[in-house]
């Protein structure tokens, strides 16, 4: 099992205005815990010294490292341990030794996303952790909510999102644009968050599931996000009109009971899961960390399907 210290990441992230959560945010590395890992190396070789280095390093020959990259690559593999509790040694052992654990050559796979997109290794190891550590698997039942592409679908990618956040707006063009590109593998699921405080907010989020009621829920979603900030109740009401939907229904549905319970139940879960960052993103319970590029995160998920799986 990973060792505890890979468990603790402090994110400082701005607040998207007026919604409950913060923003997903590229800020600045915070302070956090190093990850558990020997010093770099002064050359490769002495990374891996009780194996063949070389032979390790080779299976990344496509990432393109530099001199420095390697080093701190194989420094890291050298010192965190395998993700399999079973396999008592370092990742770089579990590859080099063919140890009886399968995610050790995942988990070095994303270390390698790490060192090629420069970060730091408190980020790397928070990742690994959020990753690979059974104990880190949310689950986060669809109960109801939303979904868009195949049940069957070997991925199935959960967000909590407000319909005030410009983030979660910029995010839903590469959700859909994910779905487009591979229709059988990828399943999306909403879940919207919202503030008790902020009537538009919770507006909004009402006309989304209101218009669900009616077969538009995505319809709505996607106008929502693309005309934000625009959510007054007028301008709900304009989207639901260009959706042709039964306005003398859609009122009730967003004053019904039903639309509070699921709007209850959705926070809840998302209370029950930790959320503190929105877009808040989980691929099979496996969250997104706030650092990873979602396209490069599915792309890495898709890579360690069975083959019979993908499609």
């Amino acid at each position: 099992m990973m060792r505890s210290s890979l468990l603790v990441l402090v994110l400082a992230l701005t607040a998207c205005s007026n919604d409950r959560a913060p923003q997903r945010s590229s800020a600045a590395p915070p302070s956090a815990p190093a990850t558990p890992s020997t010093p770099p190396p002064a050359d490769t070789a002495a990374a891996l010294p009780a194996y063949d280095a070389g032979a390790v390093l080779t299976l990344f020959a496509d990432a393109g490292f530099n001199a420095r990259e390697q080093s701190d690559f194989a420094s890291i593999l050298a010192g965190i341990d395998a993700p399999c509790a079973s396999v008592p040694v370092s990742i770089a052992q579990c590859i080099a030794e063919h140890r009886d654990c399968s995610d050790c050559l995942a988990a070095a796979r994303y270390v390698a996303i790490g060192i090629h997109d420069g970060w730091p290794g408190q980020y790397i190891g928070a990742g690994l952790a959020a990753r690979f550590d059974p104990a880190q698997i949310k689950d986060l039942p669809i109960d109801g909510s939303p979904t868009k592409g195949p049940a069957s679908a070997p991925l199935t990618i959960l967000e909590f999102g407000s319909y005030l956040c410009p983030h979660c707006a910029a995010e839903a063009p590469k959700l859909e644009a994910l779905l487009a590109a591979h229709p059988k593998d990828v399943r999306l699921v909403f879940k919207p968050v919202w503030s008790p405080e902020n009537q538009t907010s919770m507006h909004a989020t009402r006309a989304a599931i209101a218009a669900g009621a009616q077969g538009k829920f995505w319809e709505m979603h996607a106008l929502i996000f693309g005309n934000q900030p625009k959510a007054a109740d007028s301008d709900l009401d304009g989207y639901a009109q260009s959706l042709g939907l039964d306005m003398a229904r859609f009122h009730a549905d967003i004053a019904s009971p039903a639309t509070t319970d699921r709007m209850k139940r959705d926070m809840a879960l998302s209370t029950k899961a930790a959320v503190d960052t929105i877009p808040a993103l989980w691929i099979n319970g496996h969250a997104l960390m706030p650092f990873e590029k979602l396209e490069e995160r599915f792309a890495f998920e898709l890579a360690q399907l069975p083959a019979a799986k993908a499609h």
